[in-house]
């Protein structure tokens, strides 16, 4: 059995944290839409986290991807450093998590 990645997504409104959990949902993945504070079987770590505000506090991640309100480039933060990425649609962000999980 594979391993599945771990992915929050914690942005407003909630309509795109549930387009975004449709639109990778994958075998691979455990993904978990919050809205109101990260449930207990969901604290501590993430591979990815997905956020539009600031992270929860009772949550870490090796990647995040912070989609700033109003802007149509969302910055990523991996321990190999920071990119941009410009998110005309959700194709880009998808594939960004496709590549920090390695999921396709």
């Amino acid at each position: 059995m594979s391993m599945r990645h771990r992915v929050v997504i914690a942005v407003s409104p909630r309509l795109l944290g549930d387009t975004l959990s449709r639109a990778l949902d994958r075998d691979e993945l455990e993904i978990m839409v919050v809205t109101e504070g990260v449930p207990e079987s969901f604290r501590g770590h993430a591979d990815v986290l997905i956020v539009s505000d600031a992270a929860p506090a009772d949550l870490s991640a090796d990647v995040v991807i912070h989609l700033p309100e109003g802007n149509d480039v969302a910055v990523v933060t991996a321990p190999s450093g920071s990119e941009q990425v410009p998110i005309d649609d959700l194709s880009p962000l998808i594939a960004a998590v496709q590549r920090y999980t390695g999921v396709d």
